[in-house]
């Protein structure tokens, strides 16, 4: 088991660099949303666009969202550790992510709307407690993505050693 490190400057240049490559990512994805929001109102302002078909804006929506989670996801993977770049930016791990966080999302919304009563119990400070349980949760899917990546990786490292060591002999 070796550990490969940055440097703190190294590692300081790269955190800053994902911050704002992706609160660039984010502020483009809210202006395209806002913008397909514009368009479909002022569609159906003319008459092009009825109420029938008001469903094609929500689904742009969801998609730009879906796109910003998993292109965040695998940002976050691929210039997290150093042996990221040796890896694809497209990777399962981000897939699988992706897919969790958006059923938890949805399940999490169902059980706080249905079943959680924390400020019945906490008062205003449940907001807080939900807020810190649905980021604990989401935590935890991120480290589940990444522990699929490095143990893929690894097993890909490993096959291809024993290649070479097949094919030196």
């Amino acid at each position: 088991h070796s550990i490969t490190n940055r440097s703190i400057f190294r590692q300081y240049a790269v955190a800053l660099g994902v911050s704002i490559m992706l609160a660039l990512l984010l502020l483009l994805v809210v202006i395209a949303v806002l913008y397909l929001q514009f368009s479909i109102t002022e569609l159906k302002r003319r008459g092009i666009v009825n109420e029938d078909n008001l469903w094609i804006s929500q689904l742009g929506s969801y998609i730009a969202l879906i796109v910003l989670i998993y292109t965040v996801v695998a940002t976050l993977y691929y210039f997290g550790t150093k042996e990221g770049k040796d890896t694809r930016f497209l990777s399962i791990g981000a897939t699988l992510t992706t897919i969790l966080f958006i059923v938890t999302t949805y399940l999490f919304g169902i059980y706080i709307n249905n079943f959680a009563t924390y400020n019945q119990l906490y008062g205003s400070i449940g907001a807080l407690l939900i807020m810190m349980v649905y980021i604990w949760l989401n935590a935890n899917l991120l480290l589940l993505g990444f522990e699929l990546n490095a143990s893929l990786y690894r097993l890909k490292r490993r096959r291809d050693y024993k290649k070479a060591q097949l094919s030196s002999n």
